[in-house]
């Protein structure tokens, strides 16, 4: 009776840096031989993923190799692209002194505490994101919403006056 949704199409796969709270994915079922569209509820101190499916199912431990980007129909969205990654020489360094320091540098260090609560130790990760990448962090550690829309445009790059 109403129109079955159109089926999920696989884009390239998730790498770990594209995999956090709130990103789109697709993932193959192949008992019924489709793909389905969810997003990632959860990341997994293992490796794997939590995953909420359009239709309502959920599963708590999806490996990374079966989450997909969603093949887009049309020209890709505008959206700013990721930073490059750093050598492996020049990558920052890991843990919370880096994410303070990084916070300080654009007046948002009071978000510190929440980054740490929330799993975001790691500032090489943390730069790499893009803009929307950056929104669903901004979110979860609860910025306020000036703070956020400074963080998303500018990441951890002081806005030039």
């Amino acid at each position: 009776s109403g129109e079955e949704e159109e089926e999920a199409r696989p884009g390239r796969p998730l790498t770990a840096a594209d995999a956090f709270e709130g990103a789109a994915v697709v993932v193959y079922f192949s008992d019924v031989s489709r793909w389905y569209r969810g997003e990632v509820t959860s990341v997994n101190n293992d490796g794997t993923f939590g995953v909420a499916y359009e239709d309502g199912e959920e599963e708590e431990a999806v490996p990374l190799e079966d989450l997909f980007h969603e093949l887009q129909a049309g020209p890709p969205p505008a959206s700013s692209p990721p930073a490059a990654a750093p050598p492996p020489a020049a990558r920052p360094p890991l843990g919370m002194p880096a994410v303070e320091r990084a916070l300080e540098g654009v007046g948002l260090e009071r978000y510190a505490a929440a980054f740490d609560e929330q799993g975001f130790d790691d500032l090489g990760f943390l730069l790499q994101m893009n803009a929307a990448e950056r929104a669903a962090v901004a979110e979860g550690v609860g910025m306020k919403p000036g703070h956020a829309g400074k963080f998303v445009k500018h990441g951890f790059e002081a806005p030039v006056a």
